[in-house]
């Protein structure tokens, strides 16, 4: 397949169905969706630096991720097929769920005190305090 486009570079290949991303001041962090079976947790949290360098997976057997945000300190995604919110410390910690049990969380933002997704089967936006990072 042929992409045009003038000064284009290849940041990521070979990803699974990239559905989102987001740029901070170092790197550009994006959601793979994966495939959408329930039984199948194929979907990643991915990044690459900005000078691109090589590609990390962040978080991997994720079930549907489909929206990211990002502050400061932490990388925060919807997983739609398994109905959470999830957080991943940027220093490298494991995810953390911070909601379960949603029904098709879908966008999710950050504001620095909270985490805020859209709940599309509940036709709701639900918001949670996020805690002081330990730095802070």
């Amino acid at each position: 397949m042929t992409v045009s486009g003038e000064n284009q570079t290849l940041v990521a290949s070979d990803q699974l169905l990239p559905t989102a991303l987001l740029v901070d001041t170092t790197a550009v962090f994006w959601a793979n969706r994966g495939t959408d079976n329930p039984g199948i947790r194929d979907g990643s949290i991915a990044m690459a630096p900005l000078a691109l360098g090589e590609v990390s997976q962040l978080a991997t057997q994720q079930p549907g991720p489909i929206s990211i945000a990002a502050d400061d300190h932490a990388v925060y995604w919807t997983n739609y097929v398994g109905g959470t919110v999830m957080k991943l410390d940027k220093s490298g910690a494991a995810p953390v769920m911070l909601a379960s049990r949603q029904a098709g969380p879908w966008a999710v933002a950050v504001d620095g005190h909270s985490v805020y997704w859209t709940s599309f089967g509940h036709g709701a936006i639900r918001r949670m305090a996020l805690e002081p990072p330990a730095d802070d």
